[in-house]
């Protein structure tokens, strides 16, 4: 299902803000009838926000079934009934949704975590106001996911049961829109990328549109970041090839935009509908015991989170997302999973734009009746069975699954789907549960791994369902719910446990949870549960045995941040397993992961066989010759994730001040004032100058692009060749032709500061008379930039890469 989007031929208006609100007056919402009446505005809620927490009342707190949301709308005069159709659209709705349009019921969604929306076209016309009321349970059953069960105390209150550790905040979390699009649109959106030994980018998309449209009318275009055509197609179904692509790499994200346009029969220049996709070219696989984005090994590090803070609850808030999101940057942190549901799609879509890695979950936790009766030496009745986990649950499963990867499979951030966490993996029926939406989710998506989350109960030995995975994900906990206190022995445990694994199956593992609980400000000297020094030391005790095992390839540590939980005598105001408290302050173990992980971003960049250094100048001499006569770098390309030219590999030695050369590398192409033409121009000349044919062939390709031609790029070479070529007398006049006056200044400029070391007055005053201070400084450290840059490629020797067609100087 495509995000709303408003451009030339859609339009959305929020309806976020303030509703009114009450609480159903019993569990049949027939009897209650709230869509018959006007809600009054005793009772106000935001929305997007859980509604549990807003109210000083434990009533509402605790309430357990239907409440009301209601408010009035006025459709956009300016909208035209002919050839628009209106929808109401809902982010998400827990756990399930009615929506009336005045008194008519127009959608009943069960789902708590993924879009819907209602068709309303023929209910509601421009310029006229309807009441909108929307109905929402919190209601979990075995018919849902996750499931649950309610229990009507001797007193008559109904109280929600559910085996997943965390609250169970309803209502609208999400946003809420009208919007509308034509008649004729784009209904839904795919896109697969691949990547071909050439360095070429392989795009595959597929149209889906809301009637029957020939191949002649649909347009594809693909757009670089810089606003650029890179690639064009027709048709609702087709492939493209991008030359020399950007790849999305972690880290170091890069955008495509897939415009779509649909041109009407009659007139191929009218406009009937347009979306526009960002998205990214990268590649997933699983080979041996490595997981692999773009054909090399990552190293998961990061969390698992939920959507949770104070007040809001699981309700969708853009400063705590951002904030999150550079606090995990902060310590090093390269990716998340969306425990125990998918998230808002505002958090993928910035994971996507800032190349943050996702493991992306269903909301199908609490799938095992033997977690809370084994925690306290209980018999567990059969979690597997008709009245538990059953067809129906199943059935709602599926529909989790197919909604999750409909909304998200265009998210380059999304590298593999979770089916489940901490099922009952090893009890008979686990299986014959599981195998169907395994397959179902390889059938939706087969470029993506698939994976569940495995918890202690169902060892190796046990377990029944983990060859039908790519990869071993595992929630363990040695050192705190067993082992507590005594990190030695868990140490063994948790090694003897994971060496079981990996010689079972052979696959990549990564550990989904790990963690200790610990009250900020609570500290000892010993090793006493609950204190932030023992949760510092239950993170190193699990490292020291990850780095030993040679199949992990990540670490995710359980939780981001402190959470809010049903209240229990194991949960004190929440779970405290955040290295964060739930409002956002660092407890002590923060150092110990930041300590780590920025290491290993260190050690990414850094080669893995880095050359030994030579015994005797007689070998030294003799490998130079042999580099030169292989043209073979004088130094070895290390192994860096994100990297795709040679250039960005050899600058990783320096891992320093890598970061701060591709910031500012980027910044040449995304924030100068100076235009893009008079960009190349400084950069040609420069590297014409320094002789440097490595960046010369790379932007001989980008100043095409940017309007350079073929008989400018002559003339720079023979610049290049030849001091003071432009002050020679009569020579730019000769090129009047060529060159406009404002780049004539340029090249006459950049060439006195390259041959320097002062600039004459005469030429400073051309410079200041076609160009702002701002584009005179930017033309000054764009040259000692490129003066850098050109100096490596000639000292180092660095190859072109193989996709690269060499330019001679």
């Amino acid at each position: 299902m495509l995000k709303p989007q408003a451009n030339s031929t859609r339009d959305v208006v929020s309806l976020d803000g303030i509703w009114n609100f009450a609480l159903a007056s019993s569990p049949d919402i027939e009897a209650d009838a709230p869509w018959s009446k006007l809600i009054p505005p005793k009772l106000q809620v935001p929305v997007p926000a859980s509604y549990n927490d807003i109210f000083a009342d434990e009533k509402i707190r605790s309430h357990v079934g239907w409440v009301y949301y209601q408010r009035q709308v006025t459709v956009p005069r300016r909208w035209s009934p002919e050839d628009q159709r209106y929808f109401l659209r809902f982010d998400a709705a827990t756990h399930r949704g009615r929506v009336y349009v005045n008194e008519k019921l127009v959608a009943d969604h069960a789902g708590g975590y993924t879009p819907f929306q209602a068709n309303i076209t023929d209910i509601i016309k421009p310029g006229e106001r309807f009441r909108l009321t929307v109905a929402v349970s919190n209601e979990l059953s075995w018919e849902t996911i996750p499931p649950g069960k309610i229990q009507t105390l001797a007193n008559g209150k109904r109280k929600q049961n559910y085996q997943h550790d965390f609250f169970n905040y309803s209502g609208l979390a999400r946003s809420v829109y009208l919007c509308s699009k034509p008649a004729v649109s784009i209904s839904d959106i795919t896109v697969v990328t691949d990547i071909l030994e050439s360095g070429a980018g392989k795009v595959q998309y597929k149209v889906e549109t809301s009637q029957p449209v020939g191949d002649d009318k649909v347009k594809i275009s693909v757009l670089d970041e810089e606003g650029l055509t890179v690639a064009q197609a027709n048709g609702t179904k087709n492939e493209l090839t991008i030359n020399s692509a950007h790849l999305w790499q972690p880290g170091a994200a890069y955008l495509y935009q897939l415009r779509v346009e649909i041109l009407s029969g009659s007139n191929k220049d009218e406009l009937l509908d347009t979306y526009e996709l960002f998205f990214g070219i990268r590649t997933i696989s699983v080979k041996g015991n490595q997981f692999l984005i773009n054909g090399k090994p990552f190293y998961f590090t990061g969390f698992g989170k939920h959507e949770d803070s104070p007040i809001r609850g699981k309700g969708f808030d853009p400063a705590y997302m951002i904030h999150d999101f550079h606090l995990m940057r902060w310590m090093g942190a390269n990716s998340f999973r969306t425990a125990h549901y998918p998230y808002a799609e505002e958090v993928l879509d910035y994971a996507d734009r800032h190349g943050i890695v996702v493991i992306n979950e269903t909301p199908a936790v609490g799938i095992n009746l033997g977690i809370i009766a084994g925690v306290f030496g209980l018999k567990a009745p059969p979690t597997f069975a008709p009245d538990a986990c059953n067809e129906t649950t199943q059935a709602a499963h599926d529909q989790a699954i197919r909604e999750l990867v409909a909304r998200d499979k265009n998210h380059p951030s999304v590298v593999m789907w979770t089916v489940t966490n901490e099922p009952a993996s090893a009890e008979p029926g686990a299986r014959e549960y599981l195998e169907p939406l395994v397959s179902l989710t390889r059938e939706l998506d087969p470029t993506r791994p698939v994976c569940f989350a495995n918890m202690g109960f169902a060892t190796f030995e046990k377990d029944l369902v983990t060859d039908l995975f790519d990869v071993i994900c595992l929630n363990r906990y040695y050192g705190w719910y067993s082992q507590t206190g005594d990190l030695e022995e868990a140490e063994q445990v948790l090694e003897k446990d994971l060496l079981g694994w990996q010689d079972k199956y052979g696959k990549p593992m990564i550990m989904t949870e790990y963690g200790a609980e610990a009250v900020a400000g609570l500290h000892a000297v010993c090793d006493v549960p609950w204190s932030e020094e023992y949760q510092g030391k239950f993170l190193e005790m699990f490292h020291r045995v990850f780095d030993r095992v040679e199949n992990v390839v990540g670490e995710h540590v359980w939780n981001f941040a402190d959470f809010q939980t049903t209240s229990s005598i194991t949960r004190v105001d929440g779970n405290k397993k955040g290295v964060f408290t739930r409002d956002r302050k660092p407890k002590g173990s923060v150092q110990v992961l930041k300590a780590r992980w920025t290491a290993k971003q260190a050690k990414d960049v850094l080669p893995r066989h880095p050359a030994s250094r030579p015994t005797s100048e007689t070998i030294r001499t003799v490998q130079m010759k042999f580099i030169k006569i292989m043209n073979m770098a004088r130094l070895p390309y290390p192994d860096v994730k994100g990297a795709p030219l040679n250039i960005s590999k050899l600058l990783a030695h320096s891992p320093a001040t890598v970061n701060h050369w591709s910031k500012i590398a980027g910044a040449h192409f995304k924030d100068l004032e100076l235009s893009s033409k008079n960009r190349e121009l400084v950069i040609l000349l420069s590297t014409a100058k320094f002789r440097s044919t490595y960046e010369w062939t790379h932007h001989s390709t980008v100043s095409a692009k940017e309007g350079v031609t073929d008989a400018q790029r002559e003339v720079i070479v023979q610049a290049g060749r030849q001091k003071g070529y432009f002050s020679a007398q009569g020579k730019l006049e000769s090129l009047a032709e060529l060159f406009t006056s404002k780049e004539k200044a340029l090249l006459l400029f950049i060439e006195a500061v390259i041959d320097g070391p002062e600039v004459a007055d005469e030429l400073w005053t051309k410079a200041k008379t076609e160009f702002s201070d701002r584009e005179v400084v930017e033309m000054i450290t764009l040259q000692g930039f490129y003066y850098t840059f050109s100096r490596l490629t000639t000292v180092l020797n660095v190859e072109l890469e193989p996709f690269a067609k060499p330019s001679k100087l």
